[in-house]
Formats: C-alpha cells, structure tokens, sequence
C-alpha cells in the first residue's frame, strides 16, 4: 500500500508542479505546535511533493505522525529538528542537490521514502538516528546516503537501490555512522556499496556495525561492496553479506572484524573477494567466508597487514578462482583457523616480499589444482601453528627460488586425500627448525625436492601413510640434516633419497623402516657426508649406490643397511668411479643382501674404521670387486681398519695395516689374493675350540699366496684345551713367510707354518724355552739389533741367529748360549723371570728377514717366527707366571713400553669376571705379584690402552 501511495504522489507532484510552478517554497514556523499537517506551522501551507521545505531552528519542532507527508526536498537547518512518529511516512519526491539535507537532528521511527533525482538522496552533517523506522533512497546520482560531517545511529532498516540505482556509492560516510540494528541492504551503486572515506584527511570517518549489511543483491552494481580509508568496525553480533563486488580496505583504512563477513554465498563477488591494502584484523569472534571470487579470495597487497585471530573459510562451498590466498604484505595469522579450497592455481601464495607470519592452524584442500596448496615467494614462518595440505596440485608446498620458508610447528601434506606430483619443493631457503614437524605423504613424484638450500633440525616424515610416488627425498642442491634432525622415508618405488650433489647427514635418517624403500634407500651422484645415522632397509636392488665420476661418500659416523628387512642384490653398490671414504669413528654395517659392497668401473673403498657384514643375517659375498678390461675397483683397508663378517672377498681387495676378523663372534673369511700375495695389517682370530671352521673357530682362506711377513696375529683363546689340538687358523695356495707379531698366545700354544697352512698348536709336553717376545730394529750406524724375551728355559743349549735376504733362504750369522753370557749380552740370567738376549747384525744385507733357531742339549730344534728389520717399535710383553700352579702369592713380569696405568681383570674357567686390580707400572721391566687366588683356573687378562693379553695360572 506504500509504494502505491509512494507512486500516486509522485504523479500528482509531477502534474500540479506543472500547474503550480510558483507555489515551491515553504518554511516550518512552528507558531501553534508541532504537528507537520497543520497548515498554520508553514510560512505558505503544508508542504508537497512540489516543495521544497526548509525548517529552521524553532520553540516547536515538526512531527510526522501521518502517512501522507511529502516534499520534492527538506533541508533541516542548524538547531532544526523533524521527527517521524512510528506512524509518520515521508515521501521526497523532487529533484536538486539532495532530497534531505541535515544539518540539525532527524530521528525517524517511521517511513523515509527518498525517490527524486537528487545528487544526494540524503544529506547528515548534522545528527541522525533512525530508530525503528525504515528509510528507502533511490534515484541518487552521486551517493545515496552521504553522512558528510554529523553522527548517524541506525538501529532500524535502509533499503538503498532498491528500485533504481543509487548513484555512486549507497553510503558514504565521512564522519560517525552507528549501524547498531536493524538492516542496511544496498543495490545498484556505480561504484561502492558503502564508501567509509575521509575525504581526502579532513574527516575521521568511523563505521560501527553491530547489526546486518547486505549488499548486491541484485545485479547493476559496482566496483566494491565496501570500500574503507578509515576506520571500520565490524562488531560481535554483526552480519555482513555481500555479493557482485569484494571488499577493499585500501591505504590507511583501519578494518576490524569481530563477527561475520560473507562474500559471494550466492553470486560471484567479481575477481578478488577482500582486498586489503590497509590494516585488517580479524579478531575473536570474527567469520570470514569468501566463495565464488573469479581469481582471489583474500588479496594483501604490499601497504596491506592483516591479522587473523580467529575464523577464515575460502572456497568452502563453491570455486574459489585461481588463489585462495595471495599475500604480499604482511600476514598474521596468530589464532584460529583459515580454511582454503577449490582453488585452481594455489590455494596460499605469499608473493615476492610477503611476509607470512603463521601460529595458528591453516588447512588448505582438498579441491586444489594448479601449482601449489601453498607456494612462497617471500618470507614464510610457521612458528607455532600447524598447516595442513591436501590437494592434486603440481606441489603441496612450494618454497619458490629466493624465498625464504622456517617451520617450528607442524606441517602436514597429503595426509587424508589428494595426490601432488610433489609433496615440498623448494628452490629457496627452507629451514625446519628443531621443534619442528613435517609430514607428507600421498604424492606421486617425490615427497620433497630440493634444488636449493635445505636444512633440519627437527623432525620429517615422508610416506608415513601412504605412497609418495618414486623418490622420498630428490636432492639437486644442498640438503643438510642437522645433528638433532631426524628423517624418516617409506613408500617409495624408486629411490628412498636420490642426491645429485650435496647432502650432509649430522643427525638420523632412516629409510625403509616401515615400508618400502625403493630399488635403492639412497642412491647418490654426487656428496654424501655422514657423522649421524643412517638406516636403510626394504629396498629391492641395492641399500645405498654411490654413481659416478667424483661421486663421494665420507662416513664418520653409522651406516645401518638391512638391519630388519632385506635391501636387495648389494648392500652397498659403487660404480662409475666414486669413492666411499669409511674415516676414523665410521661404522658401516651390512646385513641381508646377497654382495656386502659391490665395486665396479674404477670405484673405490677406502676403510679407515669399521666394516661389519653378516652381523644380524648371513652375507655370503662380503666385498666383491667387478673388474673389466678397462677398470679395476679396490677396496683398501688400511691401519685402524677393521672388517668383520663371514664370507667370501674377491680381488681388488687391500689390505694396508687393517685388521681382517672373521665372523662376528666366529667366522670364516675366503680371500682372493692379489698377486703378489701381499698382506700388511693384522687378523684377529678367535678360538673357540675345534671342530668346524666358523663355528668352533675363526679361519681366513686365501685362494692363491699369502705373504705373511708383514701381518699381525692376534689370538684369544676361549676354551680349555687338551693336549694334541690343531686348528688352522690360515690356508692357503701358498703362505710364504711367518707373522710379522704374534700376540695373545696362551702358554703352551705355538704357531706352526706350512706351505699351505697356519696351524695353532697346543703341546702340554714342557718346551726347553718359551719365547715371548723377538723384534729388531735398524740402528744410526747402519746397524741391525735384535732383542728377544724368554722364559722357562730348561735343558736348553743355544740360540742361532739367522738371517735372509728373502724370507725363505737363511744362513746362520751368530750363537747366543741361553743363561751365558756369550758374544752379546743376556740380562737377568737367575731366576724363573723374563731373559732379555740381544744381538747385533754388523753387516746387515739390503733385505733383512730374521729367525732364530732354538737348540735342546738333546739337538732337538724349533724356529721362531720370521721378523723384518722393519719392526722399530719395542712393544709391552707379558711374561707367565711363577710359581704355577701356586697356592698363595704369585709372580709375573711385565715389560712395558712406557710408565702407565694397567688394569687387571681376573676371570674363573667359566669367564665370569671375579676381580680387578689398577696398577701403575714403570718403562721397562715390572715385577707383578697378586696375593690370592681361585681354585682352579684363574684367566687373567692385562689391559693398557689397544694391548690386551691373557695369561693362565692354577690356583690351588
């Protein structure tokens, strides 16, 4: 009924302004009372919809209480007051500058029809409270509601553009604008639903919403729903619905919101859905939904800051555009959460100098296409929040070239749906710091790639869940794994990690321990640099394989392959010439593959430490070195070395001062010699008993010669034996010369040579001497001295000095009586002790290999090991007790090589430890005394830093 009334009056003014042009001024009076409809309040009658209508301050205000006052204009002058009963209706019908202009007070509990066109449709510079009413604008040129310098408080409806368009902007506002209830609905604007600007810093324009906004429900509207400069405030209990045109904070705008913003439920708020280029934040309470933009839900230019303390869902119901998110401000998102989807290029993507600040939770897919869920091109930290990433993208997460990404929280990809071609690229800088936790899963290339610099110190998952396509980790650049840093990869097809250049491994990474850890747990072109842990398991070709020229492993610290599941062919695989480099302190252990370290095209082993194989499983093929008519790989064990296993080591394989130890308790190693036969370093052999070789005890074969003389025996003998037993320890096609040292050989024990053979005997039939020790060195007048350490001498006559130039041919140089003095010196000649001979060799020949021939006064003879002038170093030695057996205290001299600490350990036949003495001894010759002993055997083991010696005495 209104809006016929509405129209009736507008035909009626156009026909009597015709007929009446004279009569279009009026001005309240106010001279009998307030009441609008009485004429005699007017200066020329009660108003119509041809007057223009001017109410000046009066004693008696005007008050519309009927519903058939109109006016083409009003204009409400300083200290003039209108009031609208909740009964009043007002028509403005006429067109000018404004069809209300206030510059006093207007309150209106009614109904406000603005329909003429007017510049403004109405006009506060004064103070305005529509309260319970309702205002309709149409038909404005320029803004439909323009609160130019007063205070407007609304707490009922405004309907502005309803019918026709409302010129520029619905609202403007310059000053104080109180949305408190009510709805304001805004339509058909050129430009701005509500413009809240102040013009240009005259004004400190403040828009206090507590209620509903709707703007663009209908189509013909501009370019923003709301554009702020100033400050806007979007209050708890507030409602703001726009659609056709985003949201702009532009530069010095100030917007908070504290309750619900929705952009685009129904039609597409055009390209961008929030644009901000001010300050924004979104404070607890605050909902933003963004839906339906055609390229950005949230755009934060470079001026712009935005702060989320509380709720943001993009793309939750409808397409998003191409990003969800582009910041290249500054983005706080403190708390709450921020929900992205249906995005089809990234659903975040912070821009070349954004910074991205993130403590809180952000979920991005899992209807993302295109690039990433999340790229970055500037600065991104996520301190304390946790982001997680589901999507189809070409990444989950993209840390783009000269970015710079830190995580101290938690970052989840692929861990529900989706599938990525890559989980985390980076081509910047990316630091996962040591509280740090990154999960990913569900790719289809490679969990991570990395072109750039990566570094972690804290914690990364990849295929925790689900498969992460061909490569765990695919390095092309510089990959660092701090010493807290902990990697875990499984589900992978093709290689667990795959570096082409630099990686650097101070902390644990474990491959396949789980799942599947491709053909190859780590396959390297380039330089992997270990002083953490490395774990492979579950792979199908090979644990790790090292490619290529200058290709290069440096291990200081632990390599575990296949210490639960199998790893394939090899454990380790070189080829094409690397080098892996086993430095003091590395430990490589190898279990469950058919080839311990397999070697092709040049490729080279270098041990300086420790290499176990077999440990946990049997490895049949310990070392094999592939040879080809163009390229001979090694495998070089030099001093400090040791390499422990059981199985078979084909040619290429040196040994240069390392220690071979068959088995890990007991073992048999098979050797392929060299040529030359050469060996130089020490076996370390254990004995258990007799019976079968690698059971009952340790044995090394070697397929062609074996060149003794400058290898060490080291031997621990763990069983009582019995008189008569043999064990060959050694075989051989030919063994050529003697040990260089024997050390750790019981009483009663000797060393027996064969062509073929090396042979432990045990003969408990009393020997004429026992030598404990023989050794020589090259004198400063080009002279050679040997010296030789024995004990229990009986019934024997000589020692004959012999020497070779070959170590098989010798001829005899000197005579040396034993318990005489002869033509050189014995020390200490009385007593049951260690004797020390020495003899010189005046005119040594140029190759110098020494034995001596020990004689009985029966004429029965046995020989010495074979010694090398080479031998400079004296060395500590351990004499036999006396007496023995013995039923209080007893004796034993101990030569050492320099004044120091020793320990005692004292052990039952069982080899259970029962004592230990500490006992500081002196350079040189020491005399030992224990007072107290077991019944029965006593083993007694002497400790000084690497030595370690055994000796028996019965205790009674």
């Amino acid at each position: 009924m209104n809006s016929k009334l509405y129209l009736l009056t507008l035909i009626l003014s156009a026909l009597f302004c015709t007929r009446n042009p004279l009569l279009a001024q009026t001005t309240w009076t106010g001279t009998v009372d307030k009441v609008w409809a009485n004429h005699s309040n007017w200066s020329a009658g009660i108003p119509d919809a041809f007057d223009d209508v001017t109410i000046p301050s009066a004693t008696n205000s005007p008050t519309i209480s009927s519903a058939d006052a109109a006016a083409k204009s009003i204009k409400i002058g300083s200290g003039g007051m209108l009031t609208l009963s909740a009964t009043g209706m007002l028509t403005i019908g006429g067109s000018g500058t404004q069809g209300i202009e206030n510059l006093g007070t207007v309150a209106n509990s009614g109904i406000l029809r603005i329909g003429g066109a007017a510049s403004y449709g109405l006009r506060n510079d004064g103070k305005f409270d529509n309260t319970g009413g309702q205002i309709h604008i149409d038909r404005s040129i320029v803004f439909g509601l323009y609160n130019s310098s007063g205070t407007f408080t609304n707490q009922g409806d405004i309907t502005i553009g309803a019918l026709a368009g409302s010129g520029s902007s619905g609202i403007r506002n310059q000053a104080i604008f109180n949305h408190i209830s009510g709805t304001i609905r805004i339509d058909q604007f050129a430009s701005h639903g509500i413009d809240n600007n102040t013009d240009g810093g005259r004004n400190n324009a403040v828009f206090n919403n507590r209620a509903t906004i709707i703007v663009g429900t209908l189509p013909n509207t501009g370019r923003y729903s709301i554009f702020n400069i100033a400050v806007f405030n979007n209050f708890a209990g507030s409602d703001i619905q726009m659609d056709r045109c985003p949201l702009d904070n532009d530069p010095g705008g100030i917007f908070t919101n504290e309750a619900v913003i929705t952009l685009g439920a129904t039609v597409s708020p055009g390209t961008n859905g929030l644009i901000n280029l001010g300050t924004f934040s979104n404070n607890t309470g605050g909902v933003i939904n963004i839906d339906r933009s055609s390229n950005t839900g949230i755009r934060n230019y470079e001026q712009g800051i935005f702060t989320n303390n509380a709720i943001i869902n993009i793309g939750m119901t409808a397409s998003i555009g191409l990003e969800g998110i582009v910041n290249m401000g500054n983005f706080n998102h403190s708390t709450g959460q921020i929900s992205i989807n249906n995005a089809r290029s990234n659903g975040l993507s912070n821009a070349a100098g954004g910074v991205f600040n993130n403590r809180s939770t952000l979920v991005i897919g899992p209807a993302i296409t295109g690039s990433a869920c999340l790229s970055n091109y500037g600065n991104f930290k996520n301190d304390s929040g946790q982001i997680s990433m589901n999507g189809t993208a070409l990444n989950g997460l993209w840390n783009y070239f000269d970015a710079t990404f830190s995580n101290k929280a938690t970052i989840t990809i692929g861990s529900a749906s989706g599938a990525n071609e890559r989980g985390l690229t980076n081509n910047g800088s990316f630091t996962n710091l040591s509280a740090g936790q990154i999960k990913i899963d569900r790719s289809t290339n490679s969990g991570i790639q990395n072109t750039a610099t990566f570094a972690n110190k804290g914690n990364i998952t990849v295929g925790g869940i689900a498969s992460i396509g061909l490569y765990g980790i695919n390095n092309a650049s510089v990959f660092t794994n701090d010493t807290d840093g902990v990697i875990k990869v499984d589900r992978c097809t093709t290689f667990g990690v795959s570096s082409q250049t630099r990686f650097i491994n101070n902390g644990t990474l474990t491959i396949g321990s789980i799942a599947n850890g491709g053909t190859q747990g780590f396959s390297l072109i380039g330089t992997l640099t270990n002083s953490g842990q490395i774990h492979i398991d579950r792979t199908s070709m090979a644990g790790m394989a090292v490619v290529g020229e200058g290709s290069k492993m440096i291990n200081t610290g632990i390599v575990r392959i296949g210490a639960l599941e199998g790893v394939g062919t090899n454990g380790i695989h070189l080829t094409g010439g690397p080098d892996f480099l086993n430095q003091e302190g590395g430990q490589v252990y190898i279990d469950r593959a058919t080839t311990g370290v397999y070697a092709e095209k040049n490729a080279a082993f270098t041990n300086l430490a420790d290499v176990t194989i077999g440990a946990l499983a049997p490895v049949t093929r310990l070392i094999y070195m592939q040879a080809d008519s163009r390229s001979s790989p090694h495998f070089f064990h030099f001093l400090g070395a040791t390499l422990k296993g059981s199985g078979t080591i084909s040619t290429g394989f040196l040994c240069n001062g390392g220690t071979l130890s068959p088995g890990i308790f007991l073992g048999s190693m098979t050797v392929d010699t060299p040529e030359n036969g050469l060996f130089h370093g020490t076996m370390t052999m254990d004995v258990n008993g007799t019976g079968t070789p690698g059971i009952n005890y340790d044995q090394i074969t070697a397929t062609g010669r074996a060149t003794l003389t400058r290898m060490a025996l080291k031997i621990s003998v763990n069983y009582i034996p019995t008189h008569g037993d043999k064990i060959t320890i050694l075989s051989a096609t030919t063994v050529v010369g003697t040990f260089e040292e024997v050390s750790g050989l019981p009483d009663n024990w000797n060393v027996i040579y064969t062509p073929t053979a090396v042979i432990l005997s045990y003969e408990l039939a009393p020997l004429p001497v026992s030598l404990v020790s023989f050794s020589g060195k090259k004198m400063n007048d080009n002279q050679n001295k040997l010296q030789w350490i024995t004990a229990d001498e009986k019934d024997f006559d000589r020692f004959d000095i012999q020497r070779s130039a070959d170590a098989n041919n010798f001829e005899t140089i000197g005579t040396l009586s034993g318990l005489t003095i002869a033509n050189e010196t014995v020390s200490n000649p009385v007593g049951q002790g260690l004797r020390t001979y020495t003899f010189t060799d005046k005119f040594p020949v140029t190759s110098n290999y020494y034995r001596l021939k020990m004689l009985d006064l029966d004429g029965t003879f046995k020989y010495s090991r074979i010694i090398s002038i080479k031998n400079l170093a004296e060395r500590a030695v351990v004499g036999s007790f006396y007496p023995n057996p013995a039923s209080g205290q007893v004796f034993i001299d101990v030569f050492a090589v320099e004044s120091a600490r020793w320990t005692l350990i004292v052990f039952d036949a069982g080899g259970k430890r029962v004592g230990t003495q500490i006992r500081d001894l002196q350079k040189g010759m020491n005399k030992i005394s224990i007072d107290s002993l077991q019944l029965g055997i006593n083993l007694v083991r002497f400790e000084h830093g690497l030595f370690s010696e055994v000796r028996k005495v019965i205790g009674e």
